[in-house]
């Protein structure tokens, strides 16, 4: 992952979240298919790690809400319902393509993940900082199928789960990751939000 300011992450999100989504083209789309790659479950444990004020945020996009009595608002999926909200945010953002939310959630999910973050940075010999770095990653970026595998053991010996290990590599935007069977069969078992959503069509 990219080196990044932690105090600056979710300052002025919200406008500059704005200014992506009124800028995006055709080409976008990558992080937020991703989170429809996702299964549910798995999904409920990745939106929970980020924080209070990002998850306000993207429910306030895709989480809706209805006022009752004193005007109090109340969560149409039951707010107290982790799934539910969950839910409601992975499909708000596959259908928006929001990639503006869909990286930041992932990033803030990954920032939890520090030992595969650098590990897989040691293993190509990139200068980092606890798994941060802006040096070039274009060694892991493209790296063949054989040296992705050797990667993925040496990750799972460090009980790097293999799903987890699936998701980051496709953040990463890995060259060969879905070449990877053992990558690949992670989101073949789960199935995709993004099948649901094409079928719906």
């Amino acid at each position: 992952m990219k080196k990044v300011d932690m105090k600056m992450m979710e300052k002025y999100i919200f406008d500059r979240h704005q200014a992506e989504m009124a800028q995006r083209g055709e080409n976008k789309g990558g992080y937020a298919v991703l989170i429809g790659m996702i299964d549910p479950a798995k999904f409920v444990d990745i939106y929970y790690t980020s924080t209070r004020k990002l998850r306000n945020m993207v429910e306030g996009l895709y989480h809706k809400k209805v006022k009752k009595g004193g005007g109090r608002k109340v969560s149409l999926t039951s707010s107290k319902d982790r799934v539910e909200t969950a839910a409601s945010v992975q499909h708000g953002i596959l259908a928006a393509l929001d990639e503006y939310m869909a990286e930041e959630l992932l990033k803030a999910w990954l920032f939890t993940k520090r030992t595969m973050l650098v590990t897989a940075l040691d293993f190509f010999g990139v200068e980092h900082e606890d798994g941060l770095t802006d040096k070039d990653l274009s060694a892991f970026e493209k790296a063949d199928v054989a040296t992705l595998e050797k990667l993925v053991a040496e990750l799972k010996a460090k009980e790097c789960l293999v799903e987890d290990i699936a998701i980051y590599f496709q953040f990463m935007h890995i060259e060969n990751a879905m070449n990877v069977a053992e990558l690949k069969k992670v989101f073949a078992d789960w199935g995709t939000l993004v099948e649901d959503e094409k079928a719906a069509e």
